[in-house]
């Protein structure tokens, strides 16, 4: 009888996480939305419950291996992971061009919008500059 009650706590118990940690929330798809430009894939990520005192250089966009965005706030528990449509060359260095947008500020938290701009295509042929053009 006992083994019965700890068989059902735990299907309850892992159905309870799996519906609080379900991926497929509409709250949590309608965080991210990606647009798809000619030459660009435009990342925009919304994110609530920021701490009022982040600033925009509090906000961190980096590659993680050649296909994984990472976004960061310092001095917070915020990250997002976002996984590319492309892989990025692994021989490249590739910085992630993004830009922040504060939405609304409250007493204690804020909500901001992050950009992140990721090519589709990467130039791999060095090109030389002239001496006029620099």
């Amino acid at each position: 009888m006992i083994s019965i009650l700890i068989i059902n706590l735990i299907l309850l118990i892992a159905t309870e996480c799996r519906n609080v940690f379900d991926v497929d929330d509409k709250y949590l798809l309608s965080n991210l939305i990606k647009q798809d430009q000619e030459r660009f894939t435009l990342y925009r990520l919304t994110l609530s419950d920021v701490p009022s005192v982040t600033n925009a250089e509090d906000f961190k966009v980096d590659l993680i291996g050649s296909e994984f965005l990472m976004i960061r706030v310092d001095n917070t528990t915020i990250q997002w992971r976002i996984r590319l449509d492309n892989r990025v060359p692994n021989h490249l260095v590739f910085y992630p061009e993004f830009a922040v947008s504060l939405l609304s500020s409250h007493k204690r938290l804020s909500t901001w919008e992050v950009f992140v701009r990721v090519p589709k295509f990467f130039d791999l042929n060095p090109t030389t500059l002239k001496i006029d053009e620099l």
